[in-house]
């Protein structure tokens, strides 16, 4: 605490100031909205960004495959991944979601991340109203253009943005401050339990399509079915994405140094683990390893 003596009349009055630590701060966004989806909608290709995104659903069903861990919601949870996480989703028909993607240098939100968190109606509605602002003064680009993200509109002011990342800020403290439940993957189909585990048996081969649909003892057209409908991918991307998240474990876990996690998973060379790692994740293993000691 700091202290301030000042002479009030004949007497010394000390002053004492509480300083506000800065805990959480959203510097910018990169979208913000609500979306209806069907099962033709889902990502085809699994993708990672360098920004914070949290999915809401808000109706309907969705699974989301975040490093090869596999979260299925229900209406009322949220999900929040870091940047750089390799990630893909599967939803169910007329599923409702509210998006946002932004960027915050504090390492708080990691103790959110790789959880499901349910919302309660207060908090459903804080997310309502900072959804409906945002749409007021930030519009997307057009769809034709190589440009993703938003803009401000003409009439919105600094003011604005500045409220409109205090509204998301409140909002994730309070999310952090009383954060629900925790659930680890939920698998609903029997025979994706079975390709699931096959994988994790096998993380440490260099397995074909052909391999993958003969262990699980099914073809490839069914295969690619089930996969699509879980997780949003492939069998092949989600065994990448096994892997991958396995390499970070890795890096924030062991000892090991690339080449060793390269070996350990099956990849060719340390060369080709970099750089299908870096084409994953947006980040060379390097950089990955100094942003995890970063948050230790």
């Amino acid at each position: 605490m700091k202290q301030r003596l000042e002479k009030v009349g004949e007497k010394m009055i000390q002053f004492v100031q509480v300083p506000v630590t800065e805990v959480l701060r959203v510097t910018s966004f990169v979208s913000l909205f609500q979306n209806r989806l069907d099962d033709t909608q889902t990502e085809s290709v699994s993708e990672a960004h360098p920004f914070w995104e949290f999915l809401f659903l808000e109706s309907g069903k969705l699974s989301v495959l975040v490093d090869g861990e596999l979260y299925t919601l229900s209406p009322g949870e949220l999900i929040l991944y870091p940047p750089h996480s390799f990630h893909s989703i599967a939803a169910s028909s007329d599923t409702v979601v509210k998006i946002a993607s932004f960027m915050t240098e504090s390492n708080l939100l990691y103790e959110l991340s790789g959880q499901i968190l349910s919302l309660g109606g207060a908090l459903q509605e804080d997310l309502s109203r900072i959804v409906t602002f945002g749409k007021k003064i930030l519009v997307g680009y057009q769809s034709d253009t190589d440009i993703r993200g938003m803009q401000l509109r003409d009439y919105a002011n600094p003011a604005d943005t500045q409220r409109l990342s205090n509204l998301l800020e409140l909002f994730l403290l309070e999310l952090f401050n009383t954060k629900a439940r925790t659930s680890s993957q939920n698998f609903r189909d029997e025979q994706f339990t079975i390709f699931n585990d096959f994988l994790k048996k096998h993380i440490k081969d260099n397995l074909s399509l052909e391999e993958i649909c003969d262990g699980c003892f099914t073809s490839a057209t069914s295969l690619q079915k089930l996969c699509h409908k879980q997780c949003g991918c492939g069998p092949v991307t989600y065994f990448i994405s096994l892997k991958i998240g396995a390499a970070k474990r890795m890096m924030k876990e062991s000892s090991m140094n690339f080449t060793q996690i390269a070996e350990a998973l099956g990849f060719s060379s340390v060369h080709y683990f970099s750089k299908l790692f870096k084409s994953k994740t947006g980040m060379s293993p390097s950089d990955y390893a100094k942003s995890v000691k970063k948050m230790r």
